[in-house]
Order: C-alpha cells, then sequence, then structure tokens
C-alpha cells in the first residue's frame, strides 16, 4: 500500500486535519524528534487504497545565515549584505531536528506533485526527498 505524507504548519493543525479526513478514525504517536505527532489512517487517493500520514513542523525549520565578517552586521556596509556576503542554510534548532521530518514520518514515500506555489514554499523549507 502506497503512503501519502501530508505536514501541516503546526501540530494542532495536523491533528485536526488528520482527525476531520479520517472521521476521527486515526492513530497518533511521537515523531522521532518529540515533539511532532505522527496521525495515520488509511483512505484513498486518486483512485487507490493508500495509508496516509500527517505530520508537522514545530516552529522554525530552517534559517538562513550570513557566514564570516558578514555575520557582524555593526561591520559591515549593508550594501554588500545584498550584493556579495555568501550564506549558509541550516536546522534553527539543531536540539529539535525537523529538517528530515518527511522522511522519518515515511521513509521511502514518493512525495506527489504540488502547485507551483506550494512547490516554491517547499523548496525554501528544506528538500525532503526526490519528487516522482
Amino acid at each position: 500500500m502506497k503512503t501519502v505524507l501530508m505536514v501541516a504548519e503546526k501540530p494542532s493543525l495536523a491533528q485536526s486535519i488528520a482527525k476531520i479526513l479520517s472521521r476521527g478514525s486515526l492513530s497518533s504517536h511521537k515523531g522521532l524528534n518529540g515533539a511532532c505527532s505522527v496521525h495515520e489512517y488509511t483512505g484513498t487517493f486518486a483512485g487507490q487504497p493508500v495509508r496516509f500520514k500527517m505530520t508537522s513542523v514545530c516552529g522554525h525549520v530552517m534559517t538562513l545565515d550570513f557566514l564570516g565578517k558578514y555575520n557582524k552586521w555593526d561591520k559591515v556596509d549593508p550594501a554588500e549584505l545584498f550584493s556579495q556576503a555568501p550564506t549558509e542554510k541550516k536546522e534553527a534548532n539543531p536540539k529539535l531536528p525537523q529538517a528530515s521530518v518527511c522522511t522519518q514520518a515515511a521513509p521511502g514515500v514518493r512525495l506527489h506533485p504540488c502547485p507551483p506555489a506550494a512547490a516554491r514554499v517547499a523548496d525554501r523549507v528544506v528538500p525532503c526527498g526526490p519528487v516522482t
């Protein structure tokens, strides 16, 4: 049976959506990061039986920092921040790993193509795995 993974903005939203979509027939357990639960139920998607897994992120997932001398804002020309300052994308809170929430909740899951606007958001948050 294929898995459909859905990721909400926050835990309470994930729980509410899963409860509504499953008509109250779901099971829940804590995710591997200990903060975000995974809500599971079965149903149909595109005419096929599937297992749905609904989870969420908690707070900020990723952060973008300036590197080196550019990280000292009082010592750099602000114009340089827009023209030549290198950046590094990293997890916002290493103690609450969320960057791999997709693959933790459903290893090997195939991500369903999403609308262009949502894809742009997803690309900026974190790559979760291959989109097929």
